[in-house]
């Protein structure tokens, strides 16, 4: 009968491993739930054919995988006994801070998502701007949109302006 026997280093040294063991799992963890949430992200947006949301997939990918390395991280620190109250705290702080620094270009942003799923307007379509100006839908970006007046003249309008102001024909 073969009888077996585990290693005993102590206690710092097996907690060490057992950290080092923990932070490998969740490392593999986080790399594999980054690589099935962007490519299940990226197959969905290629069965709805629109090629703006796969560009817009590509945009948000670091994002993506940031919130998913930091909760990793979050939670690798939890299980290893770390009072996170503090950094709690600390993020909350922060998350306040950056929300109030990019307010403008957060604002731009989700203007431009209304309008990329939306679509209260498309591309090449005949639209009534501010009741004075009339043209086609020409492109539409993040911050702003462009417009072609029945004169030729192009018309460079804030998503914001242009979304509070439109009047389809």
């Amino acid at each position: 009968m073969t009888q077996l026997v585990s290693l005993r280093f102590g206690g710092f040294a097996d907690r060490l491993i057992d950290a080092g063991i923990q932070l490998l799992a969740i490392v593999l963890l986080i790399r594999l739930l980054n690589r099935v949430l962007v490519l299940a992200l990226d197959r969905f947006l290629r069965r709805v054919g629109e090629e703006q949301h796969i560009t817009l997939l590509y945009g948000l990918e670091p994002m993506i995988r940031t919130v998913v390395w930091a909760t990793g991280i979050l939670i690798f620190l939890q299980n290893q006994g770390v009072a996170l109250g503090a950094v709690y705290a600390s993020l909350a702080g922060a998350g306040i801070g950056i929300g109030l620094a990019l307010k403008g270009p957060l604002s731009n942003f989700i203007n431009y998502l209304t309008i990329l799923f939306d679509k209260p307007f498309q591309i090449g379509q005949f639209i009534r701007f501010d009741e004075d100006f009339l043209g086609v839908v020409e492109r539409v970006g993040i911050r702003s949109s462009s417009i072609r007046s029945l004169s030729g003249e192009r018309i460079v309008i804030s998503n914001e302006d242009l979304l509070s102001k439109t009047c389809l024909l």
